[in-house]
């Protein structure tokens, strides 16, 4: 006999718990060190589930910025975050960002 599995209570995959809830999430994902900061920062807006009872949270990584994250260059349509500052590591340089879908400040 084939047919769907319904009403099948999602468990953590770290504790077992029950108390499994679905979120909404926005992720800014960077890479790890010093040389990290010269590197893309990635934009998630993916859908979360989370443990209520452990914290352990699970989600998926869009193709694209996924892409980013193994290259560590931007891809065309990925939410990316470059930043170009005259002095990289600090002070108070003029910024200018660039994201996805973002629009130019008008001052």
């Amino acid at each position: 006999m084939h047919g769907t599995v319904a009403n099948i209570t999602p468990r953590c995959n770290s504790c077992t718990s029950t108390d499994v809830r679905e979120f909404r999430g926005e992720f800014a994902v960077h890479f790890a060190g010093i040389e990290g900061l010269s590197k893309a920062l990635v934009w998630v807006f993916p859908d979360v589930s989370l443990c209520l009872a452990c914290g352990i949270a699970h989600f998926h990584v869009p193709d694209r910025e996924l892409r980013v994250l193994q290259t560590g260059i931007p891809v065309d349509g990925a939410a990316v975050l470059m930043e170009n500052d005259e002095e990289p590591y600090g002070g108070s340089p003029v910024r200018q960002d660039e994201a996805a879908g973002s629009r130019p400040s008008e001052i």
